[in-house]
């Protein structure tokens, strides 16, 4: 606004009252609809509050949701991360969809969700929020969706959810909800996905569900159901899917109504403890999926035949007897999976007559005894292990496209080839399939998602696909975008597209097949609009803020007028047509310069001054005041740096000093002027005194670049001398670190030769190349190198040569020439390495003396930074490594520029010090709970150096490359809770120093690999949660330091090794939920005289209970649900004991007296068994229970008569006794009644004493509940913290002993420590958060927060596992380290988004800057007054002027240019060359022309400048634009022609117009001739290169350079593969093959790298003329229609005029090139431009 008035005012300055008028009646009138619309269209501030306490309950690690702390910003209208809307007829906004999907979101679900009454998707799945599930939820009576699931939700679900009326689907699977099914839910007549699994909800299931007409899915397996099934169920009218899998329903039956089920798809009852026999399930029609194995059924296989659809049988593990009717199962067409092991069949009646696909196990039964079934009979195999898990194949289409580039592809099934575009993943998960094999069914799979998602066929791919517990199947799929081949774009998803698509995932718009089951999203990875949206300022408040500052202005407006009026002033200074810059910058004892001294240092900057020039810019001899002499060199306009990089530079400068280093004298930085001023170097350059006498050569390189290097990198064009520069920058405009290494070749080629690198069009390079070749590279050397010797010369010559490679990649590393420099100055003699001191300036510079024998004065001084770097094999491997991972909240977004160790790499941590190889190295590898997905790459087996690998929680597939196994350093393996499979690799069993392996969480199959028997320094096995199978290896009995063996819930079986009670330190065994086939526990075990904890539980063991009781320190013990008989041991067990579970067994006999002599028993659970006789009253009345401890008695379903005693019980004591005889007895009711069996969770809110103010402490802020003094305010530590196998059953009475366990191993004081929460999981696992406080101290204001050293030290005692083991409270492991504000800077995370408070108030502060300005007006009448003074001293004089006329050509003023680009505004801006700018313009007579401008490295002499006008002058033709003019005044060339108003040539054959002028002048980058580059000589050959450049233009529709790719070098890539076609432009149409493949041929012979490779444009014509003669007769006529209809296009006229006919065969011909209609008069020889 101010740019626009101040132009106004200038042109029409009588004018300025009259339009400032118009300018506020029209901004005034528009700002007030823009405000009454948003009064209009905003969100309900109900919602808007609602969404803000939400906001307050969570954790928001990686600040996805930084969008919703915008200031006064609007949830709806401000697009906030996750919140969708829409408009209701109350006038507001209305929040209808919450989408918070896998964000690593943490905290609690707000009670004020329940305020967002017009809800109807409320998604958090797949996060880690913890708490309860908030009634006020059931207040949402729109709600259809309610998505939970993959959380660590607790409490019971609360009954409030059952009233929801347009309740569709609730998914809280995968939390830790406990309680019952609220029977209310039976009200949710519109629900037909109940997905409840994994989770602990108990009690019996409701009957009163089977009145939910709509039901399909009803997923609750693994929880702890127990009570009957439901008969009821039989007559849910839609019930497709029943999977109650790991319940226990005591010993009841299944049904017999279940056979009713019409519809019923799948039924999974595995391991309920059902008994009973099978009902006959015949009478289901499209039964596909029985799964009723684990339990205790008897009886005979039902004989009659299941429904032809399906395709899995399991009654594996039961007690069924009799026959298998072999006829049942014959001719079942889509049957893979036939399973009765471990059953009691004694034969098969009849034949079995199964295809080879279909899997039949039989062992286990007596059956197996018939010798023909041995096929059936052999071991054991894990579900779906007969299919492979799939990773992505080998993409055979993108091998034929190199030109596919990561992140492009090309997909498997081509509609044409080599379509490369960028697809969408995601993570896609059957929750209940119903078939054991998928790969028969993927093609049905594939069709059914291309249908539901409305796309081609090729556009999705089945990346890879695991089985995991359940069995339920992830998947990972990509999508690729549509061809278009008219859309350029169509490899890239537009924003609608793939915001379409995930929509349908998110809502569940695809419907259920009901073979596939239901399915879920995991994630979705998107990459075409980010997770939060960055920061605006709405527009209400900006109109507001700018309204205010207007009124607020109109005080200041007498200051304002003072500002213009010295702003002005100094505009037009007379000393210096760029203004001078208001800031000084003292850096040392550098002195800052004014423009003016440095101007009569140089008497104006005059070429008699002039002793140098560079890329950079010219340097001139100066004399200052003082008399010293100085050289200035003098940045040219296009090699200015922004300020900061500037003073960067000279910061780094000034800190050089050294006697063989010129020194930083000062510089001078006023606005357009950059000028750094050294001493003087009387005795000339380093270069010229190497030419003039002999130099020892002794150099340290070293390999990081400077600084301002790096920024420029990213900000600025690369300047440098000619001859130095980086030949793949020429062709690429890409600088990488290996272009420091081409220069440091060129200087040694320098050092060797005595050459100049670019000297009579000969380059240096080149030179020593041809005589390196030919054997004669010793002519070359200067003869004062005479005295090395040959061998090491020669070897220099070599590294020179290498380092001097055109192509990058066969270029060595700044590293590995360092070495090879050294091994070089090793092989020299003695006399020649005597190395003086290493001097150090800051770090920064390594200097090196030659002998003191030598009689030069002359030192080789190499300058750079210090050689602490990481090793290059390192950060190539780790580059390598995130290319494999899948990085959505862009945690690794630094892993993409500088260096690992000293730019600090998120989660790389290195040695302090430089190893001998003079690197760096990579100790820790922390990528805890990143989000990351992807696989692990191979590449990790080159880190050498690596003593801690961390990938804990993340959402990894794929297996575990073996290549881990080379790390030999490496100390922790910790790869859990991630989605990994595969087997494990025998290479981990050689890590000579691990100390800790965990892998568990995962999907891990096959066998324990024998050679982990050689792990002897091993103390940790954590590999629980895995399909781990076969043996467990007796080998492992010969670790010596094994501590803790946790391989619970997989699938081992064989037998237990009774060699481990030989573990000498062995504290833990936790092997639950395995599969030991009857076998016995080892005598042997009651031998283990360290072991803490023996948890056998559900592992099919048979026999008796060893005697336990010898073995000292024992505290937990669970054997239960097992197949163990015989009597209980009599013997005394240790008095550690807490906890006794044989609970599920066939224990026969009484309790032993023993039991009643255990101080520290907290469980004793022994129901489920035959146990007779009495229960001893001595088991409580021999306690003495404080307020913390608690005493669990569980003697269900036995059959004991009496309690001999008192049955008065403690009030901490719980008896159960339901299920034995004794309930007979009503005196009882109250120890025969049902059970809950859980310690509740502990769950602490924040901390707020009524004596200290909650506003005194704001968030992240708390009061520390511990602290030795009232209301200390501190920022805590959220630590997630997890006991993974503690020795005891109820966690309070041990709360104060764990805070003063961690509070030690911490290092912290007692009060430091607050647990704020705990919950037991699965397992039992005990997982709780932890708050650190920091240290109170006199001034809290300075100890109110950790310091970051502090926050390191803590973190590092997790991730390092440096707290030690307790004994009572197991392992533990880290789950999360949450940094809130104020340490998230420690840690960084990704990228903040959203507006900052700077640039807030930067926009608050231009916005009152653009009132004051209007409002102050009046200040302009003084500024005109001012201007006239300075009128004549402008800026831009007109002295010079050319004082010539040309005609038909005329001479503009710079005024004149000005007015007519708005003051060559860059919105005037057209195109941009090597010589300038171009600028739409338009004169005083309204002619519309291009001006091209020259910039200050582009001007030439008035002489050159006028010759070329003449030149141009001359050149009229129909196809050529005409000059119009030029500009000539001091300091400004221009050039004036008519504007192409219908674009370039390239527009045009590209179909396209846009408004803008394009230039190839001054060797714009990619048209130049490389031989200029090399020898900067320009033949005839060089407009043949830059002509072949344009041939391929209009082949390919591709720019000469585009993101680093050089079209020359592709198109040869793509013709030498016989590939050309498909780098041709679909727009070129239907020419011939033999016509294309000609002209391309043409053009890749004009742009030969060896100019005499190059045809003479001649022949070029000829050439030309030989493919518009192959040409049919159609094709030339329609293009020469095309080219004639359009004349305002400067494109080839054929009109008849040009030609003897319309249609003649032949419209060019060769005299057309040269002759008189093209140019008239002699053509001048002019400066190449």
């Amino acid at each position: 606004m101010i740019y626009i008035f101040a132009c106004c005012s200038k042109m029409f300055p009588s004018r300025a009252w009259s339009f400032v008028a118009v300018l506020l009646l029209v901004w005034s009138s528009w700002s007030s609809l823009l405000i009454g619309a948003d009064d209009h269209l905003k969100t309900h501030p109900d919602e808007v509050n609602a969404l803000k306490e939400i906001k307050r309950s969570l954790i928001d690690v990686n600040n996805n949701l930084s969008s919703w702390n915008r200031i006064d910003s609007d949830p709806c209208k401000s697009n906030w991360t996750g919140v969708l809307c829409f408009s209701a007829e109350d006038g507001y906004l209305h929040v209808t969809e919450l989408h918070l999907l896998n964000m690593n979101l943490s905290g609690n679900l707000s009670p004020a969700l329940g305020r967002l009454s017009y809800l109807e998707t409320l998604n958090f799945m797949w996060n880690n929020i913890s708490g309860s599930i908030p009634e006020e939820i059931g207040n949402i009576n729109s709600l259809k969706l309610l998505l939970l699931s993959g959380n660590r939700l607790t409490g019971s679900l609360p009954e409030k959810l059952g009233y929801l009326p347009d309740l569709d689907r609730i998914q809280i699977d995968e939390n830790q909800i406990s309680g019952s099914i609220p029977e209310s839910f039976a009200n949710l007549k519109k629900t037909k996905h109940f997905h409840m699994n994994n989770n602990l909800i108990n009690g019996q299931i409701p009957s009163e569900l089977f009145t939910l007409p709509n039901l399909l899915h009803f997923p609750l397996d693994n929880n702890n159901l127990s009570g009957s099934l439901p008969p009821e169920f039989s007559e849910m009218q839609n019930l497709s899917i029943l999977q109650l899998d790991n319940n226990n329903f005591g010993g009841t039956t299944i049904p017999d109504s279940y056979k009713n089920m019409s519809k019923l798809l799948k039924l999974s009852l595995r391991n309920c403890s059902l008994q009973g026999p099978i009902p006959d399930l015949s009478r289901i029609p499209n039964l596909c999926y029985v799964d009723l194995s684990s339990n205790h059924l008897d009886g005979i296989i039902p004989p009659n035949k299941l429904s032809p659809n399906i395709t899995t049988i399991d009654l594996s593990n039961n007690s069924l007897t009799g026959t298998i009717p072999a006829a049942s199962f014959s001719d079942l067409p889509k049957l893979q999976k036939l399973d009765f092991e471990s059953n009691q069949l004694s034969n098969i009646s009849g034949s079995f007559d199964l295809p080879l696909n279909v899997t039949l196990r039989l062992r286990g039964n007596p059956l197996c005894s018939n010798t023909s079934l041995a096929n059936f009979c052999g071991s054991q195999r894990q579900d779906n292990d007969d299919e492979s898990h799939m990773n992505p194949s080998t993409n055979s289409s993108a091998l034929e496209c190199p030109q596919c580039r990561t992140p492009f592809e090309a997909p498997r099934t081509l509609p044409f080839s080599c379509f490369c575009a960028v697809p969408l993943r995601i993570g896609y998960r059957l929750k209940s399939p119903s078939f054991s094999y998928f790969l028969p069914y993927t093609s049905e799979f594939k069709d059914y998602l291309i249908k539901s998602l409305s796309l081609e066929p090729y556009q999705l791919e089945i990346e890879s696909f695991e089985w995991l517990n359940g069995p339920r199947l992830g998947t990972v799929l990509k999508i690729f975008p549509a061809s278009n081949s008219s859309n350029s774009d169509s490899n890239i998803f537009n924003v609608s597209e793939a915001k379409r698509i995930e929509n349908i995932f998110m809502t569940w718009s695809i419907n259920d097949p009901p073979f596939f089951g239901p399915y879920e999203l995991r994630y979705f990875i998107p990459y075409v609009f980010p997770a939060s949206p960055k920061g605006a300022i709405s527009k209400g408040a900006l109109i507001g803020i700018i309204l205010g500052g207007i009124a607020a202005a109109v005080t200041l407006s007498a200051i304002v007028s003072l500002v213009i009026v010295r702003a002005n002033l100094r505009r037009y200074h007379p000393l210096s047509k760029r203004q001078r810059c208001d800031i000084f910058y003292e850096l040392d004892k550098n002195q800052w310069c004014e423009k003016l001294h440095l101007q009569l240092a140089t008497n104006n900057f005059s070429s008699s001054s002039q002793v140098g020039q560079g890329g950079y810019g010219k340097v001139y001899k100066g004399i200052l005041e003082d008399g010293t002499v100085v050289a200035i060199k003098r940045a040219q306009e296009g090699s200015l740096q922004g300020q900061r990089e500037f003073l960067t530079e000279i910061d780094f400068l000034s800190r050089l000093h050294h006697r063989n280093l010129v020194s930083l004298v000062g510089y001078c930085n006023e606005e357009g002027e950059q000028m750094l001023v050294y001493e003087f170097m009387s005795r000339g350059t380093l270069g010229d005194q190497l030419s003039g006498m002999q130099v020892k050569i002794v150099t340290k390189i070293a390999t990081k670049p400077f600084p301002r290097f790096n920024q420029l990198r990213k900000t600025t064009p690369w300047f440098q001398n000619q001859g130095y520069l980086d030949p793949e920058y020429f062709l690429t405009h890409q600088l990488t670190d290996k272009s420091d290494v081409y220069s440091l070749g060129v200087v040694f080629l320098e050092l060797v030769t005595g050459m100049p690198p670019i000297s009579h069009g000969k380059n240096i390079v080149r030179e020593v190349t041809i005589a390196y070749q030919s054997g004669m590279i010793f002519s070359m050397i200067d003869r004062r190198m005479n005295s090395y010797p040959p061998a090491c010369v020669e070897k220099f010559v070599t590294l020179a040569l290498k380092c001097s490679q055109d192509e990058t990649e066969s270029r060595p590393s700044m590293a590995e020439v360092v070495r090879e420099l050294e091994n070089i100055l090793l092989s020299m003699p003695e006399f020649d390495i005597q190395i003086t001191e290493l001097v150090t300036c800051s770090d920064h510079t390594r200097v090196v003396d030659p002998p003191s024998s030598s009689s030069s004065s002359t030192r080789i001084i190499v300058v750079g930074v210090d050689n602490n770097i990481t090793d290059p094999a390192e950060v190539k491997a780790l580059q390598d490594i995130k290319k494999n991972l899948f990085d959505i909240n862009k945690n690794l977004s630094n892993w993409n520029r500088g260096d690992p160790c000293t730019s600090n790499w998120t989660g790389v941590l290195c040695f302090n010090t430089t190893k001998d190889d003079g690197y760096l190295h990579v100790r820790e590898l922390q990528l805890l709970r990143m989000n990351l997905s992807g696989q692990l790459s191979p590449e990790l087996g080159r880190l050498s150096y690596l003593e801690i690998l961390d990938f804990m929680w993340n959402n990894i597939t794929g297996p575990i490359p073996k290549e881990i196994g080379n790390i030999k350093p490496l100390f922790l393996l910790l790869l859990n809770g991630n989605q990994l499979t595969g087997s494990l690799p025998e290479e981990l069993g050689y890590l000579p120093n691990l100390d800790r392996i965990q892998i568990d969480q995962n999907n891990i199959s096959g066998p324990l690999p024998n050679s982990f028997a050689n792990l002897n320094k091993t103390k940790h096995f954590h590999m629980n949660n895995n399909s781990i199978s076969g043996q467990i290896p007796p080998e492992l009995s010969r670790l010596p330091k094994l501590v803790h063996f946790l391989l619970d819930n997989n699938n081992l079986s064989g037998y237990l090794p009774p060699e481990f009670s030989n573990l000498p330190d062995l504290l833990i065994i936790q092997l639950d939920n395995n599969n030991f086939e009857g076998t016995t526990i080892p005598d042997s075990y009651s031998n283990m005289s360290k072991l803490l904890k023996l948890s056998l539980r559900n592992c099919r063991l048979q026999g008796q209970i060893p005697d336990l009781s010898k073995i000292p320190e024992l505290g937990y013990l669970d054997l239960s649900s097992n197949q163990l008989n015989g009597s209980l041991p009599q013997g005394q067990l240790s008095s550690n004991i807490t906890t006794i579970n044989l609970s599920n067994n066939n224990l026969t006999g009484t309790i032993p007296a023993t039991f009643t002599s255990l101080p520290k028993l907290q469980r004793l659970l022994i129901a489920n068994n035959s146990l007779d006789g009495s229960v001893p009253s001595t088991l409580w009345q021999n306690r003495t229970l404080n307020a913390n401890e608690t005493l669990t008695l569980d003697f269900e379903n036995n059959n004991l008569t009496n309690i001999s005693g008192s049955p008065s019980l403690p009030l901490n004591v719980t008896l159960w006794l339901r299920g034995n005889p004794l309930c007979s007895n009503n005196n009882l009711p109250n120890l025969c009644g049902s059970k809950n069996d859980e310690e509740s969770n502990m769950q602490v809110s924040k901390y707020s004493p009524p004596e200290c103010p909650p506003q005194s402490c704001p968030s992240p802020y708390e009061y520390s509940r511990s602290s030795p003094v009232p209301c200390f305010c501190a920022a805590p530590l959220l630590v997630e913290y997890r006991l993974k196998s503690p020795g005891f059953s109820y966690f309070r009475q041990y709360l104060t002993t764990f805070e003063e366990y961690i509070t030690k191993g911490l290092e912290l004081n007692p009060y430091q420590l607050d647990l704020d929460s705990f919950t037991w999981q699965k397992g039992p696992r005990l997982r709780m958060y932890l708050k650190l406080f920091p240290v109170y101290g006199v001034d809290k204001k300075t100890t109110n927060v950790f310091n970051d050293s502090e926050v390191r030290r803590i973190r590092s005692m997790f991730t390092g596992w440096l707290i030690p083991d307790s004994d009572l409270f197991g392992p533990y492991e880290l789950l999360d380290f949450i940094l809130l504000e104020p340490y998230q800077h420690v840690f960084p995370a990704s990228p903040k988004s959203g507006i900052s408070k700077g640039v807030l108030i930067g926009a608050i502060l231009g916005g009152i800057a653009v009132a004051v300005t209007l409002s102050a007006i009046i200040a302009l009448f003084i500024v005109r007054l001012h201007m006239k003074r300075y009128q004549a001293i402008s800026k831009r004089r007109h002295s010079s002027k050319i004082s010539m006329k040309i005609d038909g050509v005329k001479s503009f003023t710079y005024e004149e240019m000005a007015l007519a680009t708005n003051n060559f505004s860059s919105s005037a801006q057209v195109g941009q060359g090597g010589y300038g700018k171009v600028y739409k313009g338009v004169l005083a007579d309204g002619m519309v022309v291009a001006i091209k401008r020259a910039q200050e490295g582009s001007l030439q002499g008035e002489k050159e400048f006028l010759t070329e006008i003449q030149f141009l002058s001359r050149m009229h033709h129909r196809n050529l634009v005409s000059l119009v003019g030029y500009c000539d005044e001091e300091g400004e060339q221009m050039l004036v022609y008519e504007f192409m108003s219908n674009g370039t040539l390239r527009d045009q054959l590209s179909g396209i117009v846009p408004a803008h002028v394009s230039t190839v002048v001054k060797g714009t980058p990619g048209y130049l001739d490389p031989e200029y580059f090399l020898t900067h000589k320009l033949t005839d050959k060089s407009d043949v290169y830059s002509l072949g450049v344009v041939f391929l233009e209009l082949l390919t529709g591709m720019q000469p350079i585009s993101h680093g790719k050089n079209i020359v070098r592709e198109v040869n890539v793509a013709y030498q593969s016989g590939m050309i076609f498909s780098v041709i432009d679909e727009k070129m149409g239907s020419y011939p093959s033999e016509c294309v493949e000609k002209f391309v041929t043409l053009a890749l012979k004009c742009c030969k790298d060896d100019t005499d490779a190059r045809p003479s444009m001649a022949e070029v014509v000829r050439e030309l003329e030989n493919i518009w003669l192959m040409m049919p007769e159609s094709d030339t006529k329609t293009t020469t229609e095309k080219v004639t209809k359009d004349p305002a296009t400067k494109l080839l006229d054929t009109s008849p005029s040009a030609s003897s006919s319309s249609t003649t065969k032949n419209p060019f011909v060769s005299s057309d090139v040269s002759g008189s209609n093209l140019v008239s008069g002699v053509i001048p020889t002019i400066t190449p431009r």
